[in-house]
């Protein structure tokens, strides 16, 4: 009988030739032993796909699927997810690398805590610039077990897949949501949410790199037309987790989520290359869009206590700078939505 490996690690792969060798380097090079290695190349056009034979030469426990036709990071995963075998999932970004123990540790506290769910530091990191104070960093000395419906860890958490450890039986059935941006936040989240508690893991890192040349730096200043993917991933998200029997702190703190994720969306406006009329009447729609579906940033009990630093505050006086005074008292949510789509569409259309 085929032994059961201890973690399948999934690396979609989409033209990152620059970063992918040190990538594979810290995955091969874990401390860990017994894991398995799927990596989905989502149809690259750089060269990736050399990198990524090399590798399955040199390692066995290397699986190497190459998509026909690039379907998205979503797809990957999904392909990934259901090629797996190990007791325990990872994801890892094809830009991004570990630290050489985190596997290990994330592993044995797991098994040791009798958690479903791990979960470690992410260290902001770019290359030439030191960036690691913008990290979101938990400090701990030792495991800290964390039950979601009595702490804020859905508040605090990342949304984001990739600096967790699942275990596979506790997500099974689980996908992420394909042709929708922001895809990890609709998977990641709810299982957060029903865990039954989660560990976090101290003294260990996922080096999550701000790729200069990447989607994610990209969004601050290309406009994108998919704004209202958010608010689709926060219902997918309310629809898999809350039920009559969700306590009531667990659907505060997705409120918020909810509502803290479309706010990042004015942050994307704002610093996107569309002209000032254009955000403003963008930035006022979705702004009415917030405040019927969660209602007024102002008025919410976590967001008012929570701490601000003050670059955030000084966005945030900006961002409302924008805003326009709009009623939307004779609008519902379906109408608001489709004047942003008008709107969306009009901006990219006048960009290409």
């Amino acid at each position: 009988m085929e032994k059961q490996p201890k973690v399948s690690i999934i690396i979609p792969v989409y033209n990152t030739k620059k970063y992918l060798s040190k990538c594979l380097e810290s995955v091969v090079n874990q401390t860990l032993d017994d894991t398995e290695i799927i990596i989905v190349d989502d149809k690259s056009t750089d060269g990736s796909v050399d990198i990524e034979i090399e590798y399955a030469k040199r390692y066995p426990n290397i699986s190497l699927i190459c998509l026909a036709k690039n379907g998205g990071v979503a797809l990957a995963r999904n392909i990934g997810l259901q090629n797996a075998k190990g007791k325990y999932i990872s994801f890892v970004d094809s830009d991004d690398y570990l630290d050489l123990d985190m596997l290990e540790k994330m592993y044995i506290a797991c098994e040791e805590t009798q958690s479903p769910v791990a979960r470690v530091n992410r260290k902001l990191v770019t290359e030439g610039i030191d960036v690691s104070f913008l990290s979101r960093v938990k400090q701990m000395k030792g495991y800290e077990v964390i039950i979601p419906e009595e702490s804020d860890l859905l508040v605090e958490e990342t949304p984001g897949c990739t600096n967790k450890l699942f275990l596979r039986e506790f997500v099974k059935g689980k996908t992420f949501p394909e042709n929708l941006k922001w895809e990890d936040y609709p998977y990641t989240v709810p299982i957060l949410a029903t865990s039954p508690q989660v560990v976090s893991v101290p003294d260990t890192n996922y080096n999550y790199n701000i790729n200069l040349g990447g989607t994610t730096v990209s969004d601050f200043t290309t406009f994108n037309s998919k704004i209202l993917d958010i608010f689709e991933c926060s219902d997918l998200i309310g629809e898999a987790v809350i039920t009559e029997r969700t306590p009531d702190t667990i659907k505060e703190q997705l409120e918020y989520v909810a509502m803290i994720n479309a706010m990042q969306r004015l942050r994307d406006i704002l610093y996107s290359n569309i002209p000032k009329k254009d955000k403003k009447e963008l930035m006022t729609l979705v702004t009415a869009l917030i405040t019927k579906k969660y209602g007024s940033w102002h008025d919410n009990d976590i967001y008012n206590s929570s701490k601000k630093k003050l670059p955030y505050r000084l966005r945030m006086k900006l961002i409302e700078y924008f805003i326009e005074p709009y009623d939307a008292s004779m609008e519902t949510e379906e109408s608001l939505k489709q004047k942003i789509k008008n709107k969306s569409e009009i901006i990219k259309k006048n960009a290409d």
